[in-house]
């Protein structure tokens, strides 16, 4: 029982889950004689889980790996909160899962849920060599140590949406600063791009304004490293063709896609194929949808929900800076406008020479428009 008490005692001090897993290992190594020893989350739509520790990694099942839930024979007891052993791997050969971990060598397992407020986070898992290798007396022991390991999950979890809501909120009044600091346009745009990655990291980022029923990127980073940064600011998208900008146009949310691969809705286009996880949020002024912020990474899975709501409220202030640019900007075109008109009514009073007149109106029109993109 020592064995068993410095297992637990391990997960209930330990600061962090990484620190504590080789001694649970250890321990449960030499209390139960299993040869692996692993630990799977459930996703938030618990269609899958992901390894995030496991003692010998193998080609079969690294850490990171994420499986579907309808590759497992185990899924249905784990998801209902029930052990779930097998005593003969060979009898559920038939799941792509049991089959790997058969090929691998074992002959038998047992899959612990953990739980934490009676929702199934996750489980911890065991595996022998030999048809048989759990003895029934330790089940008890083992749900200890899944309880305990359950709690030390959600106190890690905790401790970390903590310091991230600590991080978001130093990150948006920095970010407010910077951006209120500034009434030109392109600066405010810079500035968002500049200021994103403290809130959500990410390979590549873009901003997107709608003009009529499209939407086009007017600012963009990380695409010129990889040679496309002139064919991602030539998209232009019909925003109602585009199942992931419709959806944030008529629910006024942002947006995960986990995995593009997976998604009907991906952009077929070979300049972004390289991108596998995408976050994006809607820029809304008075409630209505202006444009999007996205942000694209490389690893598969690696954006969810959570992320795209901590982008949500990066967005929100991004919209009232671009709102108040746009606005300074307008209305210093407008001034601009108003003083050539002057200054043409001025020339038309005090000259009679056609030509010189229509010059002036033809320079001073060109500098307007100049000045705004016209």
């Amino acid at each position: 029982m020592q064995i068993a008490g410095s297992i637990l005692h391990s997960l209930a001090t330990a600061a962090d889950l990484n620190s504590a897993f080789p001694l649970v290992v250890s321990g449960l190594k030499v209390l139960t004689r299993c040869e692996r020893v692993s630990l799977a989350l459930l996703d938030e739509q618990k269609e899958s889980v992901t390894f995030i520790e496991l003692d010998q990694p193998r080609m079969e099942l690294a850490q990171g790996t994420r499986i579907s839930l309808d590759t497992t024979a185990a899924a249905g007891d784990v998801l209902a909160g029930l052990i779930h052993i097998t005593d003969d791997l060979s009898t559920e050969a038939a799941f792509a899962a049991e089959d790997a971990l058969y090929s691998a060598g074992f002959r038998s397992r047992i899959n612990l849920p953990l739980i934490v407020q009676d929702k199934v986070r996750g489980a911890l898992n065991l595996a022998w060599m030999e048809v048989g290798g759990l003895h029934r007396s330790q089940v008890s022991l083992l749900k200890q140590v899944a309880d305990a390991l359950a709690l030390a999950l959600e106190r890690q979890r905790s401790d970390a949406a903590e310091q991230a809501q600590r991080a978001l909120s130093d990150a948006l009044r920095d970010t407010a600063a910077a951006l209120n600091s500034t009434l030109n346009f392109d600066e405010v745009l810079d500035g968002i791009l500049t200021a994103v990655g403290s809130v959500v990291a990410h390979d590549a980022a873009n901003i997107m304004l709608i003009e009529g029923d499209s939407a086009r990127v007017v600012r963009s980073r990380g695409y010129a490293e990889r040679g496309i940064e002139e064919a991602i600011l030539a998209l232009r998208l019909n925003v109602a063709s585009v199942p992931n900008l419709r959806a944030m146009v008529e629910s006024g949310r942002p947006l995960a896609v986990p995995d593009l691969q997976a998604y009907d809705g991906a952009l077929r286009v070979p300049e972004v194929r390289w991108i596998r996880s995408l976050a994006s949020a809607p820029i809304l002024v008075k409630g209505r949808t202006i444009g999007f912020l996205n942000l694209d990474h490389s690893t598969p899975n690696f954006y969810s929900q959570a992320h795209a709501e901590r982008l949500g409220a990066f967005a929100d202030q991004a919209a009232l800076a671009i709102e108040n640019a746009r606005l300074f900007r307008y209305e210093q075109h407008g001034r601009e406008v108003a003083a050539a008109l002057l200054d043409i009514a001025r020339l038309t009073s005090s000259s009679l020479e056609l030509n010189a007149v229509l010059r002036h109106i033809a320079q001073r029109s060109a500098q307007a428009c100049a000045a705004h993109r016209c």
